[in-house]
């Protein structure tokens, strides 16, 4: 399970507005039902986060947890970048991450630019929905579908991630540690990689702390460097596939 469907479905609704919301909740209430009544027929389900496994339902057996991982660019991590420039990589037109986009864009990126006139962000992911479009401005790029999303982590100072509904983990997060970029993410977003919190990951939930830890690493190369480069020996220790697979690799051995 890469998520838990019925959890993922249910943060929609804590989000979601109108009937959108009432929508949410009765899909999350089905697919409830249908996990309840499907999964306690599997040998083996596996899962990518403690917090998942506490999501399934009674009754299910076996289970085993094997994160998200990312294994290291050979290239290794990426130099300092030269601009304060934000970005968020996802595929953009997925709800939660258009909610995420919009959130940002509209309540935090506005403080950062003022603060940091020369700030840009980097908007990057296929098929962004309309409302992410919107965003574009002379400080905000939305490039759409990219061949390669490396060019545009060169570019970036720090990562986002503020999802705020969502499930599973976040390979976005992985991803941009590994090329050396801090993450500032909320805790939806670190969800099953807390491990990564003061090691790559700054976590701010509302936009006041988004708006000061964003600011903050823009404005300071080397401490985002250093936190950078953190982040990329803590994904390179312990979040590649050869760890995260272990144990099911063991399972199937055994």
């Amino acid at each position: 399970l890469h998520n838990v469907e019925s959890a993922l479905v249910r943060s929609y609704a804590r989000v979601g507005r109108g009937p959108a919301g009432l929508l949410a909740h009765a899909e999350a209430a089905a697919l409830g039902a249908m996990e309840r009544s499907l999964m306690p027929a599997f040998d083996t389900v596996v899962v990518v986060s403690e917090r998942e496994r506490e999501r399934l339902p009674a009754g299910v057996r076996n289970v085993l947890v094997c994160p998200n991982g990312k294994d290291p660019d050979p290239s290794g991590p990426l130099p300092p970048a030269p601009t304060p420039t934000a970005a968020f990589v996802a595929t953009l037109g997925w709800a939660p991450n258009v909610d995420a986009a919009t959130w940002f864009g509209e309540e935090v990126w506005p403080e950062v630019h003022r603060r940091q006139p020369d700030a840009r962000l980097l908007l990057v992911g296929r098929d962004p929905a309309p409302s992410v479009r919107a965003l574009a401005s002379s400080s905000v790029e939305v490039s759409g579908t990219v061949a390669d999303v490396r060019p545009y982590l060169a570019q970036a100072r720090v990562a986002v991630a503020p999802l705020r509904s969502g499930g599973g983990t976040r390979l976005k997060i992985l991803e941009a540690l590994d090329a050396g970029r801090p993450v500032v993410a909320t805790s939806v977003a670190v969800d099953g990689l807390e491990d990564l919190i003061g090691e790559g990951v700054v976590v701010a939930d509302d936009s006041r702390s988004m708006i000061e830890a964003v600011s903050g690493l823009l404005a300071d190369v080397e401490r985002a460097s250093a936190l950078g480069r953190a982040g990329h020996d803590a994904v390179a220790a312990r979040h590649t596939w050869d760890v995260a697979l272990a144990p099911l690799l063991q399972s199937v051995m055994s």
